[in-house]
Parts: structure tokens; sequence; C-alpha cells
């Protein structure tokens, strides 16, 4: 007796059963994941930390709390954009969230190599009272202190190496 096979080439959706080459394969178990809420996309955490939206912030974070570590596709995290653009209430709500202050980005800058480039001495306390570390080095080797060196950011410069940090 000879037998014979069909290859099946893509799976359909059938109720919520899965037609798949094995066989039928059941849903996961346990509970479906809740369907987002309206208005609820973790990406939105962005836009609303760089417009300095803490309204926006709290109300994506209650929905998606994961949306705290989301990263863009630069690596940045949602404090990453607050402290580049200078949203202090915006970045201690994020930490209060569970952020990370010691988060890298693809050139593996922290968000402290940001405060020490563009938010100055109140972000980079903020960042370091939470943890930050003072000494990170940067994708070329660069601490913040020396961002803030190179950039001609003296008091900020002058407060990293109060803190501890080094060129």
């Amino acid at each position: 007796m000879k037998r014979t096979a069909k290859l099946i080439t893509g799976a359909a959706i059938v109720g919520i059963m899965t037609i798949t080459a094995i066989g039928c394969v059941p849903p996961p178990p346990g509970p479906l994941p809740p369907p987002p809420g309206p208005g609820v996309n973790p990406n939105a955490i962005f836009a609303a930390a760089r417009n300095g939206n803490v309204a926006r912030v709290r109300f994506i974070l209650n929905h998606r709390p994961g949306a705290v570590h989301r990263r863009t596709g630069g690596g940045q995290t949602a404090l990453h954009i607050a402290v580049r653009y200078r949203r202090r209430n915006v970045a201690v709500v994020l930490l209060n969230r569970g952020a990370r202050p010691n988060a890298r980005n693809l050139n593996r800058r922290t968000p402290l190599h940001l405060a020490a480039l563009h938010a100055g001495i109140p972000m980079a306390g903020l960042l370091l009272s939470r943890g930050a570390h003072v000494n990170a080095r940067d994708r070329f080797h660069r601490t913040p202190m020396r961002l803030a060196h190179i950039r001609h950011r003296f008091a900020v410069r002058n407060y990293l190496h109060s803190r501890g940090g080094h060129m």
C-alpha cells in the first residue's frame, strides 16, 4: 500500500484551532491577554516623553506597564527621550515606574550621557540619585563628564567631577 502526503505551505486559522503541517495545534493554555485599551499604543510613550505630557505617560504606563522598557529603533528608552528634551517631570514618573537609569542606546549612551550633553545639572542629579553610573562609557569610550567637557558645559562637568566623575 502506497501512502501519499500533501505539503501544506501555509497555516490557516479556523476558529481557535490552527491547522499546520503537523496537524491541529490548540491555543496556548491560560487566559488570553486583555485587548489593548482604547488609544493605548505602547510606542506612544516616546511622543509623550518628548512633549513632556506627564498625564499621557501615566495613562500609558497604567495600561501598559511594560512600555517603560520599550525602545526606539535607535535603542532609546522613554527615559533617554525625556532626558534629551529636558522633561524632568516625565523622567521622575518613568524612574518611579521602574525605568532603568543605566539603560544604554545603540551608541551605548546612558541617560546620564544625554543629561551631560543636553539637560544640565538638575537632570544629572536626579539620575545620579537613582543609581546612574557616573563613569559609564559609551561606544566611543567617553564618560558623561568627558561629553560635558567636549560641549563646553563646564558647570555640568564640574558637577559630575564633584560626584566622582572622570574624563
